[in-house]
């Protein structure tokens, strides 16, 4: 019985492989007095996803990133340290 287990779970395996995830456009930096986020994409890993957050494929949330990024002004940028990162998700929680 004990290799039908492991012959099950070795097929399932490739079930979550297979599974689609999906990506989220997040801020990341900012000034002291704001709210603290996290200084990269590693950082949102484990939390979880807001209801309201808009889930994209990989390839339309690196697009927004960068049109995002590109709205930002200078002293955003340098000052702030403010930058559009794409983050996986997947099961409602963001993911490495």
């Amino acid at each position: 019985m004990k290799h039908i287990h492991t012959f099950e779970s070795f097929l399932n395996e490739g079930q979550y492989i297979n599974e689609a995830t999906d990506y989220a456009v997040m801020l990341t930096g900012g000034s002291i007095g704001d709210k603290s986020r996290p200084r990269d994409a590693k950082g949102y890993a484990g939390t979880e996803v807001a209801p309201d957050e808009e889930l994209l494929s990989q390839d339309k949330a690196k697009e927004k990133a960068k049109r995002m990024n590109a709205n930002l002004s200078p002293g955003e940028k340098s000052h702030y340290n403010l930058k559009y990162v794409v983050v996986p998700a997947k099961d409602g929680k963001f993911i490495k």
